[in-house]
């Protein structure tokens, strides 16, 4: 019997010896974007130890096209690539996931489809994490809500609408306040989106409206700069 709790402490401490330290939290799938733009990706890299860790991440292997480049970026001014750019050092606390972390890709002209491989080193054990990160580039549709060099969105499909509107869009510049307001013909607010800065695309639900005529409008920094008419079929 002895025998058997020492095993069972044995193979307790190597699997506690062996546990992954850093974690990639919720790595995104296939991400579609435009010729001529910039898309970013954060980056979640968790701690699951009760101790400080150092790692770095790492551009590890790109499948670029002429005029397309990645980088990496910690921070808020991340919209234009860093001298070191494709290697970064970090520190987390225990239990702490980066939050500022990013993979910037900019598209390029030409449509095509690409792939960035990053990966994560636990610089105290050399444990190594892979992520390959995929993305399909279109050609990019002169039907925009708005475009600037800070956010790009796009007008609401299907419209007319029956369950569910979508609207995709790109944040280039995380410091702007951007959101979706939906009005009916009398002006009265139905509802409010903001933009995420994780995600691009917005979904709005049309089950609980009326058929008729709605309004949406972009607001950037609490100004109103575009408008759109949404239209409700049941």
């Amino acid at each position: 019997m002895k025998k058997v709790v020492t095993l069972a402490c044995f193979m307790l401490f190597l699997a506690s010896l062996f546990a992954q330290e850093l974690k990639v939290m919720d790595p995104p799938g296939d991400q579609s974007t435009f010729v001529n733009s910039r898309i970013k990706t954060p980056l979640k890299i968790f701690n699951s130890t009760g101790h400080e860790i150092t790692f770095s991440v790492n551009l590890a292997d790109q499948k670029l096209g002429s005029g397309q480049q990645s980088w990496l970026c910690e921070g808020d001014n991340c919209d234009t690539k860093p001298e070191d750019a494709q290697r970064m050092k970090i520190t987390l606390g225990p239990g702490e996931t980066s939050s500022d972390l990013y993979l910037w890709l900019e598209t390029g002209s030409i449509k095509r489809f690409s792939s960035v491989k990053y990966e994560v080193v636990n610089l105290r054990n050399q444990e190594k994490t892979e992520v390959e990160l995929n993305y399909h580039i279109e050609e990019a549709s002169d039907d925009y809500m708005f475009n600037s060099p800070d956010i790009r969105v796009g007008t609401a499909y299907p419209n007319p609408v029956t369950e569910i509107a979508f609207i995709d869009y790109q944040l280039f510049n995380e410091n702007k306040d951007v959101k979706i307001l939906l009005h009916n013909v009398l002006g009265s607010k139905i509802g409010e989106f903001p933009l995420n800065r994780f995600e691009n695309k917005l979904k709005i639900s049309a089950q609980d409206l009326n058929p008729g005529v709605y309004f949406y409008t972009l607001y950037l920094d609490n100004e109103a700069i575009a408008t759109k008419k949404l239209i409700v079929k049941k």
